[in-house]
């Protein structure tokens, strides 16, 4: 078991640099806000472990494809994000399950949230916090400009979600 001691940030860096060893990780907040974290206390700390309810992490399985085809794969544990590149806004169609679900979407970026990144900058981007138990995701637009007041939607974690420019 990895004992990790941080703040939400190294939590969930940890589980990505250590995947490889398939082992549980315990984690306790030592840093600013730890919204996932079990309080830091080191005193009995084999029987909180042994107590402990246990937290399953999904992380996305991200594949992206530029303007000449060159394919890229990645994993995250938190979100994954798309930007844009220019001053101009971006303009995105979102399929889920490859049915179009957004025709349009003007934004600076959007981004795909998992329960466990849903505290970190979905929040900031007023997306929903999702319980680390659900198998929900969330898609939240960061300053959409058109459909004006969307926020956010919650969706399965068990979909094919795709964002093109």
């Amino acid at each position: 078991m990895f004992i990790v001691l941080g703040d939400d940030g190294f939590m969930l860096d940890s589980p990505k640099k250590y995947q490889k060893h398939k082992i549980p990780f315990y984690e306790m907040n030592k840093g600013n806000r730890g919204f996932l974290l079990n309080r830091f206390d080191e005193k009995n700390l084999i029987n909180k472990i042994n107590k402990a309810d246990i937290a399953e992490l999904h992380p996305l399985k991200m594949y992206t494809k530029n303007k000449i085809g060159k394919i890229k794969t990645a994993i995250a544990i938190n979100e994954v994000s798309i930007f844009r590149e220019t001053r101009q806004a971006a303009k995105l169609k979102v399929k889920i399950e490859n049915k179009i679900r957004m025709k349009e979407i003007i934004c600076d970026s959007t981004l795909v949230a998992t329960p466990a990144g849903s505290t970190a900058y979905n929040l900031s981007a007023r997306g929903p916090v999702l319980d680390l138990e659900s198998n929900f995701l969330a898609l939240t637009p960061i300053s959409p400009f058109k459909p004006r007041g969307w926020r956010s939607a919650s969706i399965s974690n068990n979909v094919k979600v795709s964002i093109k420019f």
